[in-house]
């Protein structure tokens, strides 16, 4: 091979930065996962009570949860934290493409004199392994962006169970309203 010394920098330079990014994902994925078992224990935790109002002629059936309503805040700041950081690396897989066309650029540029003096094969060398580092640069995009996809649910999933709970938060402050209506009702 005839490349030149920038272009093996580059494409050595792909190649460790694909790897520490796939590497730095995936642990961070890993922190993830926790948080997403921690998340799921929590909004599995809530029981409620089954209650029944007679009150007022009238007959109903409710389910009142009793739980800490900031029991979620602690996992919520570590997915915050652990998101925010995730995200920054997943950010980085779109410089892949780009590094493998600086590296193009990079390879070709030396072999152009060769042009002027009529020598199209050398050009032709430089050319087929200038364009080894945008080879290098999408081969690591794409494996980074397929790696995050098959990530996704988990984010996904943690985000469902906050909702989740906050649905029963909101729906356990309801009942107690109503609760506490009635009982302000029949001390009337």
């Amino acid at each position: 091979m005839n490349q030149s010394i920038s272009g093996w920098v580059i494409d050595l330079l792909i190649i460790a930065l694909g790897i520490l990014v796939m590497v730095k994902i995936s642990t961070l994925h890993k922190a993830v996962e926790d948080i997403h078992k921690r998340a799921k224990g929590k909004s599995e935790s809530v029981k409620g009570e089954e209650l029944l109002d007679i009150s007022k002629g009238m007959m109903g059936y409710t389910v009142q949860s009793k739980y800490d309503p900031t029991s979620m805040d602690g996992v919520r700041a570590d997915y915050n934290q652990v998101s925010g950081k995730i995200h920054a690396w997943i950010q980085t897989i779109s410089i892949f493409p780009l590094l493998g066309l600086l590296g193009t650029v990079m390879g070709i540029i030396p072999g152009l004199p060769s042009v002027a003096e009529g020598e199209i094969g050398a050009l032709q060398s430089y050319l087929s392994t200038a364009l080894f580092s945008t080879f290098i640069g999408l081969i690591f995009s794409i494996i980074l962006k397929g790696l995050v996809a098959s990530y996704s649910k988990t984010f996904s999933d943690i985000e469902d169970y906050f909702d989740e709970f906050d649905r029963k938060f909101n729906l356990a402050l309801n009942f107690q309203r109503v609760i506490n209506g009635n009982k302000k009702d029949d001390e009337n």
